[in-house]
């Protein structure tokens, strides 16, 4: 899993500059939005708060190994 502070940093960087991201807006908070990718086939969803192109806040979680047949997830 990436360090939280150094994907906060490239995400905003990536959306500011490339702006191919494509961010899914919440229904019901307007404010978050969601980006799923599969970087080296792992899947992974990443949560953000904006304000305006600003990322206010992130959170990732990324699938991992299941324990016992139970999917689990590594957040970050």
């Amino acid at each position: 899993m990436t360090d939280p502070s150094n994907a906060l940093e490239s995400f905003q960087q990536e959306l500011l500059l490339h702006g191919t991201t494509k961010l899914k807006r919440g229904v019901h908070d307007q404010s978050l939005f969601v980006h799923f990718d599969s970087p080296n086939g792992v899947p992974r969803f990443t949560y953000v708060r904006l304000k305006d192109t600003t990322v206010t806040a992130l959170v990732m979680f990324a699938m991992v190994e299941p324990i016992e047949g139970k999917t689990c997830f590594a957040l970050g």
